[in-house]
């Protein structure tokens, strides 16, 4: 099937794949995939799945010893064509308390054991922002859990929403906190998890700046603990290492193309409490990714790869 850019997660011994996979049965009781140019000339039926509105969003369950499959989920809906752009859309599930939790045409949560439907939200607010995945650009859309809450980002925009992960009820929500391409990310302070992000720049918004802010948020209620305004235009997650967070740093006040602001992002580190954030430091030599090349936190130091500087390893203590 169609990858759906997911990476497989492994718990107690399973393997747990999300993917968007052919629906075979309807594909052999539709005519007109049977006469299909390339079907006639002895391709698989599945390979046209997309121009017959025949995959679903799918996820397997495999043992992690043999691989054999212990259950497949199917959603109810097919489709056909979706426009997944560059490098399609960040996938991932998740696992929490003995449930799996996948995004697609909405928010989904299984059981672990079977594959059974627990729930599933789906549908749009009044502003047009989804449970489901959207957009047609390579975005990051997979689901995290943060402090024993489902977080997820809400397309279009820059929208954080907080979800009960036993019930899928809405917990909170708050706009213009987080990149457009950026999977939420977790900062643990004093032994508790918090929701740490900055937020990026609407497209074709005229105040530049106003865009630009980061957040800790207490994600059991919802509740803002503090923002600052020392980062740039952030649109993917920010990297953690304890309680030193790295994002772009570099403020661009100028009403420039995204594209152009794009080239100026700097990685700067920041020291973050319940109480606040300072800056560390900032490199002038290493650029902050804006698409979807998540930088990673290892040991006290940040890998990061962007196009302006290449792939450089930073000294998290003191940037070099």
């Amino acid at each position: 099937g169609y990858g759906a850019y997911a990476s497989p997660i492994v718990v107690d011994g399973r393997v747990y794949l999300h993917l968007i996979y052919p629906d075979r049965e309807k594909l052999l009781a539709d005519e007109a995939a049977q006469n299909d140019i390339l079907v006639r000339r002895g391709a698989d039926i599945e390979l046209v799945a997309s121009g017959h509105d025949a995959r679903r969003y799918a996820v397997f369950c495999f043992d992690a010893r043999t691989g054999r499959t212990l259950w497949r989920w199917f959603d109810e809906a097919t489709f056909g064509h979706s426009s997944s752009g560059k490098s399609g859309k960040g996938l991932t599930a998740c696992h929490f308390q003995g449930r799996i939790y996948v995004r697609g045409r909405g928010i989904t949560c299984l059981d672990a054991s079977t594959g059974k439907m627990h729930w599933q939200k789906s549908g749009r607010d009044k502003k047009d922002r989804a449970y489901s995945t959207g957009g047609g650009w390579s975005r990051d859309e997979s689901p995290v859990i943060i402090g024993g809450v489902l977080v997820l980002g809400a397309y279009p925009g820059t929208t954080l929403i907080g979800l009960d992960p036993l019930s899928g009820d809405e917990l909170w929500r708050h706009e213009r906190v987080t990149g457009y391409n950026s999977v939420p990310t977790k900062v643990v302070l004093g032994s508790r998890e918090y929701v740490i992000s900055a937020s990026g720049v609407q497209i074709g918004e005229d105040d530049i700046g106003s865009g630009n802010r980061m957040v800790l948020i207490e994600p059991r209620s919802g509740k803002i603990l503090w923002e600052s305004n020392l980062t740039g235009k952030n649109t993917v997650a920010l990297a953690v290492d304890g309680s030193r967070v790295c994002g772009n740093g570099y403020r661009s006040n100028t009403k420039a193309k995204d594209s152009e602001i794009d080239k100026t992002m700097r990685a700067a580190c920041f020291e973050v409490s319940t109480g606040g954030a300072k800056r560390l430091w900032l490199n002038d030599e290493v650029a902050y990714p804006p698409h979807r090349a998540t930088p990673v936190a290892h040991r006290n130091h940040f890998y990061i790869d962007a196009r302006e500087t290449g792939f450089i390893c930073v000294d998290a203590r003191t940037g070099k």
